[in-house]
């Protein structure tokens, strides 16, 4: 009932708008096309659903991922991953590695990681429940 309200509240401010523009003396508002626009996207919003997709949590999902892939295939990508680079780190603030980032997003030990990524269906799970408070480890 509160969608139907609300649409025909709209419709009427639509129509105001087209009724207005057929007339040059008598046109909207500033502040009546805005808050027409703020109304639509109240329409849309409940039509639709005031669910947004959790986009750091996706990042992170893929991410995980993808660091399972790579652990499973011998690959270029994994010898970069875990290899170590000669010489002297640069000056300034230590950067932090893959690795270290892969850790602090599953949360938990890199080395129960490692061994997790290997079994693809256990991984799976884990970053099923990323998030959740229920991971599985």
């Amino acid at each position: 009932m509160q969608l139907e309200h609300k649409l025909n509240y709209v419709s009427s401010r639509i129509h105001y708008k087209r009724d207005a523009e057929e007339d040059p003396e008598e046109g909207t508002t500033l502040y009546e096309a805005a808050d027409m626009q703020k109304a639509l996207i109240f329409v849309v919003l409940d039509k639709v659903g005031m669910q947004k997709p959790e986009l750091l949590q996706l990042i992170q999902r893929r991410k995980l991922a993808y660091y399972g892939h790579i652990k499973r295939h011998c690959s270029i990508q994994k010898r970069v991953v875990e290899g170590k680079v000669e010489g002297k780190r640069g000056r300034g603030r230590k950067r932090q590695s893959w690795l270290a980032n892969i850790q602090e997003t599953s949360q938990i030990r890199l080395s129960v990681a490692c061994e997790a990524a290997l079994d693809r269906g256990r991984w799976r799970r884990m970053i099923a429940h990323l998030g959740d408070g229920t991971a599985q480890r």
